[in-house]
């Protein structure tokens, strides 16, 4: 039924799957309901049951409605209120702002507002003004997001309009998990690219092996114990061919699916492991084509609001006080 009202009223700017919101949501609940993050598995069974319709209400929140512009979070979060009423009467998600305004806090077992965990913003007057990054809550929610998914090892599109601040958001996410989980990282090693109109497949396939380390003659990976997260930025650039493909893309889907490049002088397949990817865009229109569903639907799709008024002054007065 949330599905269904979802593709009735919603407005997805990268077209979604319905089997793919389904593997989205269930790949989003299995990195939360881990004992890292501090479940309790032999906890009593209400409480194990209290905390997974939360957990589960959280994954529906940031798969089904997430790809959906803001202007539909509102109703969205109207018509989770209410399926869910039905099923989990004592979820006790606050009844103030949307559902895309809390996160669970699985040790307390309860919902808590995500402004409770937006990090202080310190000024840095060595790193350029472009540079710049100030936590806001929308920043923090998708940054918890992709972590998570990050964790098993699930590809994330980030979309929304231009000048949301997807790439520095993602940019910022992966340098601050680059150290090793011993020093508070995740052994995360980004390999940005920027595609173009102009861009082609070979100079893409060379640009990812290039980052890579060559393992066996037909293997290649990340280093040993590291994990190499490529974040393609405006994946759907590549100019269209006659038959409707763009073959950079084409490239990445073929990575996707079978986790590997062939070789283009001997002509031998090579795998690729401990490799993970992110991509970025703006909707399709102005030069920006629509990218086949073929490629979308591995991704956990997330559409990026505009910054509210709340975060342009908390952005703007945080610089200019440093």
């Amino acid at each position: 039924r949330g599905m269904a009202f979802q593709r009735k009223f919603g407005k997805e700017p990268v077209e979604t799957v319905d089997i793919q919101l389904v593997i989205a949501l269930c790949t989003l609940l299995q990195s939360l309901l881990t004992v890292e993050n501090g479940v309790k598995f032999d906890a009593p069974q209400n409480e194990l049951t209290s905390l997974l319709d939360k957990l589960y209400f959280f994954s529906y929140i940031w798969s089904v409605g997430a790809p959906c512009s803001d202007l539909f979070w509102e109703r969205f979060n109207e018509n989770a209120r209410e399926l869910f009423e039905e099923v989990c009467p004592g979820l006790g998600l606050p009844g103030a702002g949307t559902a895309f305004d809390y996160f669970v806090d699985i040790k307390e077992n309860r919902f808590k507002d995500w402004a409770e965990i937006v990090p202080a913003f310190k000024y840095d007057d060595s790193v350029p003004y472009f540079s710049l990054m100030v936590p806001t809550t929308d920043t923090c929610r998708f940054s918890y997001v992709m972590k998570s998914l990050i964790t098993v090892d699930k590809p994330c599109f980030i979309t929304g309009v231009t000048g949301t601040g997807k790439t520095v958001a993602v940019q910022s996410l992966l340098n601050s998990i680059q150290p090793m989980p011993y020093d508070g990282g995740m052994g995360v090693i980004p390999v940005f690219m920027n595609f173009s109109a102009q861009t082609l497949s070979l100079v893409t396939q060379m640009t990812i092996e290039s980052k890579l380390e060559k393992k066996r003659k037909n293997l290649l990976g990340a280093p040993s114990g590291k994990k190499v997260v490529v974040f393609v930025d405006d994946v759907n650039m590549p100019l269209v061919e006659t038959y409707g493909a763009q073959a950079p893309v084409e490239l990445l889907r073929q990575f996707l699916d079978f986790k590997g490049f062939y070789d283009r002088d001997k002509l031998f397949w090579k795998d690729i492991v401990d490799v993970m990817m992110f991509a970025g865009a703006a909707p399709p229109g102005g030069g920006r084509a629509v990218v086949t569903p073929r490629f979308t639907r591995y991704f956990n799709v997330l559409c990026m609001p505009l910054a509210s008024d709340n975060a342009l002054t908390l952005i703007f007065s945080s610089i200019l006080s440093g």
